[in-house]
């Protein structure tokens, strides 16, 4: 094909060739007399053809002007075209007129790729359509802050054709084009920003997209030569603009920006090249890229990069290391394209890039502590396995491999349990279906006892994992069941002397009443009959003082008498016996009071609790009650005292309440086992061997509250009850 600045100067030469026929066709209007052919070439005036052949000759100047110009057009569209379509950030130009606010007017290769949408379909898409739901209803105050900053910097959310979530950063500016306000926005994907911020903690911020602005296309040169001027000037105007607009972006872009002419010597260098190396612009014009940036042992790596550039290829993600100002070397990431002249071959090369030393530093960081953790996970005395979501185990420490092997990536539940199928009663499963930590125990097939514990998390590429931490906790199980063994031997022995010590009271208390208390009731008769012979005989001076004696002595044999049936009611109480529990524990209350002068109140509250408890059972319940008062009546020092004991669908409760001075639980169960005497001690174990447990709450200066609930064993419960006529209890 012919080009275009061609086919102007020729249109030119044409153009002034009809303008030599026109003149001709008037000549012959005018001088009719003469032929046509005549006036158009032989019989011309000299001044006409030196006219015809000048106006021809400014016709072809014009049109040569005018290509170019074009051509100075073209070469500036094409450059800022592959600026435009090579940066790796997004490029938005958005309308921002009353009458289509928000619309897509031009995005490029990169917002299509990373959306993923044609051009065709972004163009038919405005910034709502692309924004995630939370963040629409910001986009007209944004706008309104554009149209009255000029600029805006923001960052949110863009949502792909597939629904992906993309993080980006904004950078927005407000530039006149077509006679009209636009939005040029630049947005670059923070996602890599955004999860080196979750794993360091607020890490560096990195630069990790490009930010480069687009211009509408240029219209196309009017072919119709008497608009030539008009469209001259308006190539003109546009060319200006893009040059403004090119440069605005150059020297804005988040990025380093260089441009490198063929022979390796730097043409532009953009602010953020300045600031990262610490030369300025001046300085490094004209001079060799790879003498001037490159460390010495790299420069022939860089001059065969530089020449694949040169030669049409494209170099996208090279890490490099560069020599700053200062001597010290900083990495980078370079995108480098050649750069097209006006013919369409490589006239340089156009280089963008970041630092990413920082970022490079951190995935060290990340690396030499993932290291520390291992190491330390290594020397830990419990075994720690870490389960992919596929349960497969991607690192084991060595006290899990010297236990169980290596299990060589194969999933947890086939290399420790021997299973095909995986368990959905696991508690492993739970922690990855619940994203909750669980603790369990598991028992081995050869029986040892491990406590697990299972904690959940995302991994750095964001799939699910769960840490298993066990401890070898089988020394402590058995040493647990030997307790508990030796605990239930103890409370059978208990029992046992329990029934022992009764027996021997009942005994005793049998002994006391028949023997002993026979003997006494003999001797007061015996004294008695001497008392009255002594009342019949004739007075003597001495006979009063022997009758003295006789009643000083029958008192001291009565009060024996009495202390001797209160000895024997204690050690074998018959009322509980005669008349059940609930009249035994009612007059003991009673006695209690009466026994006990600073007693001002006793409120008693017993309900039918007879047949709730063998009598093995009711004995200990009434020893309880026995002891819970003897305990008041030598320490508690209250005037009054309430006594609850009712029956309910499972047992029965008892509570026992005083408003004496009270102590410190806590402080009694602090002291060594020899200080803390017998009286909590066996109650708590006498409750203990009826199923319950003793609850106290007490403070000091506030009283006293005993309680406990005891399951029922009454006649016809089941295995735990018991026969009337044995008395025998099922437990």
């Amino acid at each position: 094909m012919i080009k275009d600045e061609y086919k102007v100067i020729l249109f030119s030469i044409i153009a002034g060739g009809a303008v030599w026929v026109i003149d001709a066709i008037m000549d012959t209007l005018i001088f009719y007399h003469m032929p046509f052919y005549s006036l158009l070439i032989a019989d011309v005036p000299s001044h006409e053809i030196y006219i015809r052949v000048l106006i021809i000759i400014s016709f072809i100047i014009y049109g040569f002007i005018i290509s170019r110009n074009v051509a100075k057009a073209k070469e500036s569209e094409n450059r800022y075209r592959q600026l435009f379509d090579n940066i790796n950030d997004a490029i938005f130009v958005i309308s921002a007129s009353q009458e289509n606010p928000d619309r897509f007017m031009e995005v490029n290769e990169e917002a299509c790729k990373r959306l993923g949408y044609t051009r065709e379909e972004m163009l038919k898409l405005s910034i709502t359509d692309i924004d995630s739901l939370e963040e629409v209803p910001l986009v007209p105050g944004r706008l309104e802050k554009l149209l009255a900053e000029k600029h805006i910097l923001f960052e949110t959310v863009h949502v792909a054709k597939d629904g992906r979530r993309i993080p980006v950063e904004v950078n927005a500016h407000l530039v006149d084009y077509k006679g009209g306000p636009v939005s040029l926005g630049l947005a670059r994907d923070i996602t890599a920003r955004r999860q080196a911020e979750a794993e360091l903690h607020k890490a560096h911020e990195e630069l990790e997209q490009r930010v480069i602005e687009r211009t509408a296309e240029l219209t196309e040169v009017n072919r119709q030569l008497l608009r030539e001027m008009e469209e001259h000037r308006r190539t003109a105007e546009k060319l200006r603009e893009s040059e403004v607009r090119f440069r605005t972006l150059f020297q804005t872009a988040g990025s380093l920006i260089m441009f490198i002419d063929a022979a390796g010597c730097i043409r532009e260098f953009n602010r953020e090249a300045e600031l990262a190396f610490g030369y300025t612009r001046d300085e490094v014009v004209g001079k060799d890229v790879v003498e001037l940036l490159v460390p010495e042992g790299a420069r022939e790596l860089a001059a065969a990069g530089e020449k694949r550039v040169l030669d049409g290829k494209i170099i996208r993600g090279s890490e490099f290391s560069l020599k700053l100002r200062d001597g010290t070397e900083r990495m980078f990431l370079w995108n480098a394209n050649p750069l097209l002249d006006s013919q369409g071959q490589p006239a340089g090369i156009i280089v963008v890039g970041h630092d990413i030393s920082e970022r490079i530093r951190a995935e060290e960081a990340i690396k030499a502590e993932r290291q520390r953790l291992f190491a330390l996970m290594e020397g830990l005395p419990a075994y720690v396995c870490l389960y992919a979501s596929d349960y497969s185990c991607s690192f084991v420490n060595r006290c899990f491999r010297e236990r169980f092997g290596d299990p060589g990536g194969r999933p947890c539940y086939e290399f420790l349990h021997g299973c095909k199928t995986l368990c959905e009663k696991c508690p492993t499963f739970r922690a990855f279906e619940d994203q909750t930590p669980q603790e369990f125990e598991w028992t081995t097939a050869d029986g040892h006892t491990y406590q697990l514990y299972d904690y959940p998390f995302a991994d750095v590429d964001g799939s699910s994992a769960v840490l298993e931490m066990g401890i070898d906790i089988t020394a402590r199980k058995r040493a647990e069941e030997a307790l508990k063994e030796s605990r239930q031997n103890l409370r059978h022995l208990y029992t046992r002397l329990l029934k022992v010590q009764e027996d021997e009271r009942r005994r005793i208390s049998q002994e006391l009443h028949d023997d002993m208390g026979q003997t006494l009731l003999g001797m007061k008769l015996r004294i008695s009959g001497i008392k009255e012979k002594l009342g019949r005989l004739k007075p003597r001076k001495d006979q009063k003082g022997l009758v003295a004696d006789c009643n000083q002595l029958l008192h001291f044999l009565q009060a024996m008498v009495e202390n001797i049936r209160q000895l024997s009611r204690d050690l074998s109480p018959a009322i509980l016996e005669d008349l059940g529990l609930a009249a035994a524990v009612k007059n003991l209350c009673d006695e209690f009071c009466r026994n006990h002068g600073n007693i001002e109140s006793c409120a008693c509250n017993i309900e039918e609790i007879d047949d709730a408890l063998p009598p093995p059972d009711q004995i200990n319940f009434y020893r309880i009650i026995q002891e819970s008062f003897t305990n008041i009546g030598k320490h508690s020092e209250a005037d009054r005292l309430a006594l609850t004991v009712k029956r309910n669908k499972t047992g029965l409760t008892f509570e026992l309440w005083d408003n004496g001075i009270g102590f410190d639980p806590e402080e009694i169960l602090r002291r060594q086992p020899g200080a803390k005497g017998m009286g909590l001690a066996t109650l708590d174990e006498r409750v203990r061997n009826l199923g319950g447990t003793l609850r106290i709450d007490s403070k000091k200066g506030e009283g006293t509250r005993l309680r406990f609930e005891v399951p029922a064993k009454g006649r016809g419960q089941g295995p735990g009850g018991w026969d009337q006529e044995s008395g025998a209890s099922g437990q």
